[in-house]
């Protein structure tokens, strides 16, 4: 798990304990009536802060408890995963490059696409980047045009990012 995500995770975690805290204090708050001048006191036991009479409800623990869990939902609103960028080249076979019109590479979702008529023979690099978190990564290339070129997919791994495709008949 990436820190950002064990850093919200606590701060929900927090923000809810807070929640909880004075929910509970709000139905076990006792309030006391002084009759000399009529005023009315409630007090709270508060597990970290002892006991305190006030005058504002218990609630308001759970309202302060809100400001954790709004900081965990933030931070994980534009969280973005860490990419690993795989290197790589294709390879068109000479006798079926003349037919081919496009080749679309990628690893798993990840995509690269090129829609001009690459020179047969000549290897063309490619670049993608992807999430380092996938269980596992293909790469792959598929060449749009010809009737004969087949796909070629490979396994790949992140100790190794790179791959070698190359397409033929």
């Amino acid at each position: 798990m990436s820190e950002d995500f064990i850093f919200s995770v606590l701060l929900l975690a927090v923000g809810l304990a807070i929640i909880g805290i004075g929910a509970y204090s709000a139905f076990r708050q006792k309030i006391y009536f002084n009759p000399a001048d009529n005023s009315v006191v409630t007090e709270v036991d508060v597990p970290v802060f002892g006991k305190i009479k006030t005058n504002a409800p218990a609630i308001a623990l759970c309202f302060i408890g809100l400001i954790p869990v709004l900081f965990a939902s933030n931070a994980m609103k534009n969280r973005n995963p860490k990419l690993v960028k795989f290197n790589g080249e294709v390879q068109i076979d000479p006798a079926i490059a003349a037919d081919i019109s496009s080749i679309t590479v990628g690893i798993t979702s990840g995509l690269w696409s090129d829609t001009s008529t690459p020179a047969g023979g000549t290897p063309i690099s490619v670049g993608i980047s992807v999430p380092d978190s996938w269980p596992s990564y293909s790469a792959y290339a598929f060449a749009f045009g010809g009737a004969k070129p087949r796909p070629a997919i490979i396994g790949t791994n992140l100790s190794d990012p790179k791959f070698k495709l190359r397409i033929s008949p």
